[in-house]
């Protein structure tokens, strides 16, 4: 089973001034030759060419103790980054061998012999993993990940580790995928992996390093702000009632529901940048522009008896009711607009006369649902305020919808209103 890709050691080399930095030496000569120092050499640099260069030769060693000096293998340790060091060296003969018998396209090899995916995530060589690796993949000690690495790959993890192969083999040196891989104890991880094959190392690929960040709190927490969406999107357009949003500084419409475009018999798309005052019938858009105003002054709830325009032309009483809503940084308006047709408990058959003696419309083709509420408490006995109270709306609100009243039903006080509204039998 493929061990986990890792992060590798850095090579450093010193200059006469101290400064270190990044290279590959070999000692040439001596008992030390092919062998790595551990740290940079403090002696002067002899009159030869490294003199003149002010480098001194250093190579590796297979220990990662030899490798980094002290202070760097401490970051390399304490990282907070899963980083891992990996020898890929017989992953790369044995790619060799696949490409001198079945040529060099090996995303067809590997799509007819899907199991050399795995045979090749055998061959590599894990050397050394850091603290937050262990942390990661909930294991207590090294060896424990390393004998519980067959647990950590699945399908996805091959995938993604075929896709590697395919780009080591093209001759790149750095690799980067999401990908998902599990902890000993079966937690899947989804992580953002980075390959890299440090300089001299290219051929062999005896060297490969490789950082893990973990992407799983951000990738659960897309999920979730996924799932909310969808889930506020099916009740905005499932609706029962039309619903519009605006723009509170523009009136602009931003967004509308299939009721909306049911109700005035226009297509969402087409609603969308319409000014909100052209949802009314043109003569009475300038008191609608004085409640738009209104609603953005008081910034509360508010709910009012309006006529909206249908593209035929109708007018179409609603309830809407309106309030502000903020979304991070901006704010909106939302209407829910509901139908209000006649009051369809009234009696069909009012008085044939008003206390005026005037005939008395039906109250059925005249009154909205609202007006109809507002006459009831108020033909009970209620004040403008206790009514108010009762509908959530404002006395002034309860004071217009009385004058329309006493207009409609040719009306010149309260107690003619009292006195219809019993003739009309609207308190049983």
């Amino acid at each position: 089973m493929r061990r986990l890709p890792g992060m590798g050691a850095v090579l450093l080399i010193a200059s006469r001034g101290g400064e270190l930095r990044r290279g590959v030496g070999k000692l040439a000569k001596g008992r030390n030759a092919g062998s790595t120092l551990s740290a940079c050499s403090a002696e002067k640099p002899r009159s030869d060419k490294n003199a003149e260069t002010g480098v001194l030769p250093v190579c590796y060693l297979e220990k990662t103790e030899e490798i980094l000096p002290n202070m760097y293998r401490n970051a390399f340790l304490h990282a907070p980054v899963s980083l891992w060091i990996e020898d890929f060296s017989e992953v790369k003969h044995h790619i060799d061998q696949i490409k001198r018998k079945s040529g060099n396209d090996l995303r067809a090899f590997f799509k007819r012999h899907p199991e050399e995916v795995m045979t090749l995530a055998q061959k590599v060589k894990v050397i050394e993993v850091n603290e937050a690796t262990l942390h990661l993949y909930r294991a207590k000690t090294k060896d424990e990940l390393f004998q519980g690495l067959s647990q950590v790959f699945n399908k996805e993890s091959y995938d993604v580790f075929r896709e590697e192969l395919i780009a080591l083999a093209d001759g790149k040196t750095v690799f980067s995928s999401e990908a998902v891989n599990k902890t000993l104890d079966g937690v899947e991880i989804r992580m953002l992996m980075h390959v890299t094959v440090p300089p001299g190392f290219e051929q062999t690929l005896s060297r490969v390093l490789v950082s893990i960040i973990d992407l799983t709190d951000m990738k659960m927490a897309e999920a979730d702000l996924r799932e909310s969406e969808e889930k506020y999107r099916k009740v905005f357009e499932s609706a029962i009632d039309a619903i519009f949003i605006a723009d509170p500084e523009t009136g602009i419409l931003l967004g509308a529901n299939p009721m909306a475009e049911q109700l005035i018999g226009i297509p969402s798309e087409e609603i969308i940048g319409m000014h909100c005052l052209e949802l009314h019938p043109p003569e009475e858009r300038e008191r609608y522009r004085r409640l738009f105003q209104r609603h953005l002054e008081q910034e509360g709830y508010i709910s009012e008896d309006i006529l909206v325009r249908h593209q035929n032309g109708k007018q179409i009483p609603v309830l809407v009711s309106s309030n502000m809503v903020n979304v991070g940084n901006r704010r909106y308006i939302v209407g829910v607009f509901r139908k209000t047709a006649a009051y369809e408990t009234m009696p069909t058959q009012p008085p044939a006369e008003s206390v005026t003696g005037s005939p008395v419309p039906v109250i059925g083709e005249r009154l909205t649902q609202r007006e109809c509420e507002v006459l009831r408490y108020i033909a009970a006995g209620d004040t403008n305020k206790q009514v108010a109270q009762r509908l959530n709306i404002s006395p002034k609100t309860v004071g217009t919808h009385r004058t329309r009243l006493m207009k409609k039903l040719n009306c010149h006080n309260a107690a003619q209103l009292v006195k219809y509204a019993a003739a009309s039998h609207i308190l049983e």
